[in-house]
């Protein structure tokens, strides 16, 4: 960081994951760059896919979502300042912390399986 005066001050990027039933903030994961490129894509689910053309316009469910993120990770910048953590662990933290992402909570698992005992999960396929 420079201690020029007028040196602007830098925003960094980061991924923000939210409720999506109260839009409530559930976790921030800082990002140290900003990503290089950010694209969401949207792919409709039609119910017949190289079949009938009279059922071109039904769909079977939500289109699939798809965003992709080019980021840039890397723990050279936090060696400057000695820390047992990085050292140790270098990158694995926030990697870790993006892998969550992918997967349910406990919390959310635990809810499925009592649903699905009492007969009222439904399975889409």
């Amino acid at each position: 960081m420079s201690s020029f005066p007028n040196s602007p001050k830098l925003v960094k990027g980061g991924i923000v994951l939210t409720d999506p039933n109260t839009s409530a903030v559930l976790r921030v994961i800082p990002l140290q760059y900003n990503p290089d490129t950010l694209t969401r894509t949207l792919q409709a689910q039609a119910v017949a896919e190289g079949g009938d053309r009279s059922e071109v316009l039904r769909l079977k469910g939500p289109p699939t979502e798809t965003i992709k993120v080019d980021a840039e990770l890397d723990a050279t910048d936090q060696l400057e300042v000695p820390d047992q953590n990085t050292s140790e662990f270098g990158i694995q933290p926030q990697l870790s912390a993006l892998e969550t992402i992918l997967y349910p909570s406990s919390a959310q698992l635990q809810k499925n399986n009592s649903l699905a005992q009492s007969g009222t999960l439904e399975i889409i396929l």
